[in-house]
């Protein structure tokens, strides 16, 4: 996944490239929502809100605190209480581990990992993917830069042009000896 964090040169790359299952965000799943209550539902919520139970598990503490939330014991840690627990209960997931992506100091999404096996995320692990995390976090600045210089070049150009036809406009005045000519 390396690679692809390095070889990606826009979002959709980044996001959608083989192995990889990441998302600018956060992506919930509602079984038997409609469309409609899907969405409506997503408006709604934002994962970092630690009033919501949406906003309680390792994704909206990672984004709240800014920092990696890493539990290797998930339904110990988070209990049959928690939001999620039914949903990481039967998926077999017994570890998770999400790791904030930042952009100026605010978290705009989360790298989530989750593993079938109990104590998957020993310290060395960690750290890779806190460093995974942070150059997903530098890719996502240079994306904005570059398109800020896109926009900026486009602009330019368009400015070049403009005055390209004006400077045209003002030399055939210059040149026409009459109104006719004109």
């Amino acid at each position: 996944m390396s690679f692809q964090v390095r070889s990606a040169y826009d979002r959709p790359t980044l996001f959608h490239s083989k192995g990889a299952v990441m998302s600018y965000g956060v992506v919930h799943h509602f079984p038997g929502a409609t469309k409609e209550q899907y969405e409506a539902s997503i408006a709604a919520v934002h994962p970092s809100d630690g009033s919501l139970p949406e906003g309680q598990g390792i994704t909206g503490t990672a984004m709240r605190t800014r920092q990696p939330c890493i539990s290797n014991d998930y339904l110990r840690d988070f209990g049959a209480s928690g939001h999620f627990y039914q949903v990481i209960r039967d998926s077999g997931t017994r570890s998770g581990a999400a790791l904030p992506l930042l952009k100026e100091g605010s978290a705009i999404g989360a790298l989530i990992l989750l593993s079938s096996e109990l104590d998957a995320f020993v310290p060395e692990l960690i750290g890779l993917l806190e460093r995974l995390a942070e150059n997903v976090s530098f890719a996502l600045d240079n994306f904005d830069r570059a398109e800020e210089k896109a926009r900026s070049d486009e602009q330019k150009l368009s400015l070049a042009r403009m005055y390209a036809a004006l400077s045209a406009t003002n030399e055939a005045i210059i040149r026409a000896k009459s109104r006719t000519e004109l």
